[in-house]
């Protein structure tokens, strides 16, 4: 025991000398220009996203359409946003054509990742909710789930964007 305690007492005199004997730290005279460089060499590579799974189709796909289908499956880079909750991500299935794959996405937020375009569009476009009014006011005795009035369209919100990086 005594000849461990030895060894640990020669390891740690040894590395306290060779703290002393290493010069002072210098900082830069400008530390503004350091960050930006540092930041600027730091690129984040996205997160390339594949469909969780596949539901074959049974149509063939339609030789009219392959210009727009590559275009569509090209991969393009972005964010998620999700303005409702901004820890969850987009869970959904879709298919683009007939006689492409019913494909399972499942899209992390708040990072970026590489998705194809058609799936970019969707969530730029397609996520969003409705909220309606009362054109007249319900009576205060009204039971629940006893709808008689009728409802009107008041706004619609988005609960996701995808905003594209490197797109110019």
């Amino acid at each position: 025991m005594q000849k461990t305690f030895e060894k640990v007492k020669q390891l740690t005199d040894s590395i306290h000398e060779t703290a002393q004997k290493m010069p002072p730290k210098q900082e830069s005279a400008n530390k503004d220009t350091d960050l930006e460089l540092t930041r600027k060499d730091k690129a984040v590579d996205p997160i390339k996203v594949l469909p969780l799974r596949r539901i074959r189709s049974r149509a063939k796909p339609q030789k009219k359409w392959e210009k727009e289908r590559a275009y569509d499956n090209e991969y393009v880079v972005g964010i998620l946003e999700n303005k409702v909750s901004p820890t969850e991500g987009a869970h959904f299935w879709k298919n683009n054509y007939p006689g492409d794959d019913y494909c399972e996405w499942q899209i992390p937020p708040n990072i970026a990742v590489a998705i194809p375009r058609h799936v970019a569009n969707h969530l730029h476009e397609k996520i969003k909710y409705h909220t309606f009014k009362y054109k007249e006011t319900p009576p205060a005795n009204q039971i629940v789930d006893q709808f008689k009035e009728k409802f009107d369209y008041d706004q619609t919100y988005d609960r996701m964007t995808f905003s594209p990086l490197r797109a110019f």
